[in-house]
């Protein structure tokens, strides 16, 4: 609008319009997957005192109470890690005023301290006089004004410095709220901290996991690593549809959809603003179905991939790669779904007609198929119809079974006698089959379990003879790379550390200037690359993973 024409009153007509539909349509943004939190009750005065459920509800002192803050944080840390991919994503929780924020903060920071939790939470919001304005997200647009009714003290602005004090605690940074540019230096930080995780370098010890916020954020920012909005506000119009849209970014193949938790009931508002800003019969094409749907799909297609291979075993009896890729494709589609499932709250195995364990050894049997390929290719310069598959291996990266992990397991082999035990062994050997992360580590982990797992049970023992296992055959590789690249250990370690902690390759002349001799300017190039290749192989299996 121009003052209060728009403009049709301009031009006579309009010129272009571009909806959230159209853009998911040309697959430049995601779908919603939308889930509504939680039932409200009332006594209805009767001798028996029966609940009957109150619609609608708009009750400041219910909805603020400290019962409900409590109960809607127990569902959040429940389902936090389920709804981000185990943290791989950050998430924005959007209260409906600052005094609400302040409850929902404390409760979080109470649980911290109390060992309950261990996300990184980080909060900012405006106190001055008119933060109920239109501009007081700070980016010219106030999604929800609605709730903003409370008045805003001094005492919420010193609550925000003692926020920012467990900022800089948990970053290392000093951020301030001083003056004017403080603070929006401490918003840019936030800023950056969010959109950093965008990139192949982000270091997790950057990592926010939820960003509390009234309204800032909610409009103008554009960060593809934030998946999840949590809703405790009534949006609605623009508003609602600009702050769901935080979340559907398209990002890593990972990433399926924008992941709305309404802990209210936004269903008629979210139907109105699509309606006016689409159009009445747009939900399929904005949301996603509902997960009963989706579980159906995946029946179906595990139909079709127990028709090419009706066992994980039978994947080994493939006579060719027409039947390779038959089987590639169907896991594939099995692989969509099931991240698409799991986003749910309501995801169980037992809806799907697999079990666990037999997804994972399909799943292992992919990876196998792919390592071949990869290894076929290197070897021959036949083309196979295999090497322009996309696997999709991020698709089953599980950021969450990593060494660590393995070694809880160990310590629990350690102490199982009999069946138990053997049981155990299987379910290790499963899981360095099947996880991406562990497959490069697979045979030093399964050496360690043969010859140096101490009899004891005892974690602390695992986790102490396992480093030193590890330390051991990681100075051993380091020394074969030396000798047989002519490289000093120390250099070929600084390169190795100043790699996995940037997140910066090496150039071609930083990697020749530490060769003891530096070789030809004609073989100065596959010398590098070499090397580089050594380097990377040292991080992926002596590093990621492990912690």
């Amino acid at each position: 609008m121009l003052g209060k024409r728009t403009t049709l009153d301009l031009f006579e007509r309009r010129l272009h319009t571009y909806v959230i539909t159209d853009a998911i349509r040309d697959a430049n943004v995601l779908r919603f997957s939308v889930e509504y939190v939680g039932r409200y009750r009332e006594r209805n005065g009767s001798r028996n005192n029966v609940d009957i459920e109150v619609q609608g509800i708009n009750r400041r002192e219910l909805l603020e109470s400290d019962d409900r803050v409590s109960k809607i944080l127990d569902y959040l840390l429940a389902y936090h890690n389920v709804k981000t991919s185990h943290r791989k994503f950050t998430s924005i929780f959007a209260v409906a005023s600052v005094p609400l924020l302040i409850k929902y903060y404390e409760e979080l920071r109470r649980r911290y301290e109390a060992g309950e939790h261990d996300l990184r939470v980080a909060t900012i919001f405006t106190w001055q006089a008119n933060a109920t304005s239109a501009d007081a997200d700070g980016y010219g647009f106030a999604p929800d004004v609605d709730d903003q009714t409370t008045a805003l003290t001094p005492d919420h602005r010193d609550k925000l410095e003692t926020f920012l004090t467990h900022y800089n605690e948990q970053f290392g940074v000093k951020q301030s709220i001083a003056d004017g540019k403080a603070f929006d230096n401490y918003r840019k930080d936030i800023a950056k901290r969010i959109k950093g995780r965008e990139y192949k370098n982000a270091k997790d010890a950057d990592r926010i996991d939820i960003l509390l916020v009234v309204n800032m954020f909610l409009t103008g920012f554009d960060a593809k690593a934030v998946n999840t909005l949590y809703v405790d506000k009534n949006l609605k119009h623009h508003g609602l549809i600009q702050a769901f849209s935080r979340t559907n970014r398209i990002f890593t193949e990972d990433k399926s959809q924008g992941k709305i938790v309404s802990f209210r009931n936004l269903k008629p508002a979210t139907d109105d603003a699509l309606a006016l800003f689409s159009d009445r019969n747009a939900d399929e094409q904005v949301f996603l179905a509902p997960y009963a749907d989706y579980a159906d799909d995946f029946r179906t297609a595990l139909e079709r991939l127990r028709a090419i291979t009706p066992t994980p075993a039978s994947v080994d009896d493939l006579v060719d790669e027409e039947a390779d890729l038959a089987f590639v494709m169907a896991f594939r589609a099995l692989v969509r779904l099931l991240n698409v499932l799991q986003s749910f709250a309501d995801f169980s195995w037992l809806d799907l007609g697999i079990t666990e364990q037999e997804y994972y050894d399909y799943r292992s049997k992919y990876l196998d198929l792919k390592d071949e390929v990869v290894r076929q290719g290197e070897q021959s310069e036949v083309v196979s119809i295999l090497d322009e598959v996309d696997f999709e291996v991020e698709l089953i990266r599980r950021d969450r079974i990593n060494v660590r992990y393995i070694l809880k397991l160990l310590a629990e082999l350690s102490r199982s006698r009999g069946a138990d035990r053997e049981q155990r062994r299987r379910q290790i050997t499963s899981l360095l089959a099947g996880e991406v992360q562990l497959r490069s580590k697979r045979a030093l982990i399964e050496e360690f379990i043969e010859n140096h797992l101490p009899p004891s049970g005892n974690e602390s023992e695992t986790e102490a003879a396992f480093a030193e296992f590890w330390d051991e055959r990681k100075q051993a590789h380091l020394h074969r790379i030396s000798v047989a690249e002519g490289i000093p250990i120390a250099a070929l370690r600084e390169l190795i550390d100043e790699y996995f902690y940037s997140g910066q390759q090496p150039s071609q002349e930083e990697l020749i200037g530490e060769l003891e001799t530096a070789p030809s300017i004609l073989r100065r190039v596959g010398v590098a690359e070499r090397l580089l290749g050594k380097i990377l192989e040292v991080i992926e299996i002596f590093e990621d993973g492990v912690e």
